[in-house]
């Protein structure tokens, strides 16, 4: 029984101790430093990241987002590929969404996130051109 007794007590203590020093595990998330911003009409490219990438905005695959001045049950989505190029040669298509995941994906120490897609669709029509805003961050390692 004193056994039993101090087995507990030992776990107990670990335990605790354990809690109090702040020791939990947690998943590593790669560490940020300050994003860039740039917009792009589609079709175009720009040079970013002192000259480590080139982000070209391809074109608009889907565009299903609630026209301006209706009002929907759903926001919809819209679809792009953009492709990424890096200095050395490293090329990467990407399909970013504005509503649904993926919103953004990675090149190398490198993440791209759509921030927004301009104009919003008219009721009549879709827009003849559009505009992407990309945020771009370099992860630490």
């Amino acid at each position: 029984m004193r056994n039993l007794f101090l087995t507990v007590v030992t776990i107990l203590s670990i335990g605790a101790s354990s809690i109090a020093s702040g020791h939990r595990q947690e998943t590593a998330k790669p560490e940020t430093t300050k994003s860039e911003t740039v917009t792009l009409r589609a079709g175009n490219q720009k040079r970013l990241a002192r000259g480590e990438l080139t982000i070209k905005f391809v074109n608009v695959i889907e565009d299903s987002r609630c026209p301006a001045g209706v009002n929907c049950i759903q926001a919809g989505n819209a679809r792009i590929q953009v492709m990424v190029t890096d200095r050395r040669g490293g090329t990467k298509m990407m399909e970013l969404n504005t509503n649904k995941e993926p919103k953004g994906d990675q090149l190398g120490r490198y993440a791209i996130n759509l921030v927004s897609l301009a104009p919003q669709p008219m009721k009549d029509r879709k827009p003849a051109r559009y505009t992407a805003k990309f945020s771009i961050q370099r992860l630490r390692s």
